[in-house]
């Protein structure tokens, strides 16, 4: 079973600076933010856990069962596809789960 990507419609600043959203004028890009289920990697052992596109730096906001999880304290991110956690999360019926801004 693959890993299920999709963007939102919700329009969010990029985390790497310029501009603001206070409905003036003003740089920077925004874009939308990938959400990816990756619930089908973790298998009771897995910690690394890669995803579909490569991310921006410090963007990736991870949960697990719904519950979101803090860098550095429960996960790092180990390159631009990688996650590693600090924890072992269980497989099925666990839900894995990564927002993200693509590079």
């Amino acid at each position: 079973m693959g890993n299920n990507v999709f963007n939102t419609n919700n329009v969010l600043n990029d985390p790497s600076g310029g501009g603001d959203d206070s409905g003036g004028g003003g740089g920077g890009s925004s874009q939308s933010k990938t959400y990816e289920d990756i619930s089908s990697q973790a298998n009771n052992s897995n910690t690394t856990f890669t995803t579909s596109n490569s991310f921006v730096s410090n963007s990736v906001e991870l949960y697990y069962n719904g519950i979101r999880q803090r860098n550095p304290n429960e996960f790092t991110e180990t390159n631009s596809t990688t996650i590693s956690l600090n924890f072992t999360p269980k497989g099925s019926p666990s839900v894995l789960t990564v927002a993200y801004f693509t590079t």
